[in-house]
């Protein structure tokens, strides 16, 4: 055990553990249609809100606008998006999810939707019912607590 013998510390390493553990499995499964989870998370991102700026994505994922630029080269290696510049701003570049893109991401949804329902399948509706609010509260006191 990581934490002392305590219900609270116990909780952490259990999603710690099931956050590990998810991951190895979807990176497999990213992998397999050669896509890493930054790129699988852009793809997914722009799926809900096409011509966004690296800017934005960089924000919306709390990571700096460096690393969203080289997850984003390495997308449009793959033609899987494309940069355009913004009318408005032309220092600015929008980004949009190619045709093949867009193909890719609902192959890659597919796979975690598959993945999600095979995980909780064995979970009563009652206990996700329960359990969530709980999550979106310790998920809650996490941001707030970030420095």
């Amino acid at each position: 055990m990581l934490f002392e013998e305590t219900l609270a510390g116990h909780m952490i390493e259990l999603i710690w553990r099931i956050h590990f553990l998810s991951k190895r499995v979807i990176d497999q499964n990213l992998k397999k249609l050669n896509l890493t989870y930054p790129q699988f998370g852009i793809l997914v991102a722009l799926s809900k809100q096409e011509n966004i700026s690296q800017r934005k994505l960089a924000e919306f994922f709390g990571i700096d606008t460096t690393n969203t630029m080289v997850i984003c080269d390495s997308l449009e290696k793959k033609k899987l998006i494309q940069r355009k510049s913004n009318p408005k701003d032309r220092r600015e570049n929008l980004i949009v999810r190619t045709e093949r893109g867009k193909v890719l991401t609902q192959k890659a949804m597919r796979r975690m939707e598959s993945y999600v329902i095979e995980i909780t399948g064995k979970l009563e509706k009652k206990d996700i019912v329960s359990i969530t609010p709980v999550l979106k509260k310790l998920h809650d006191s996490l941001m707030q607590a970030e420095p």
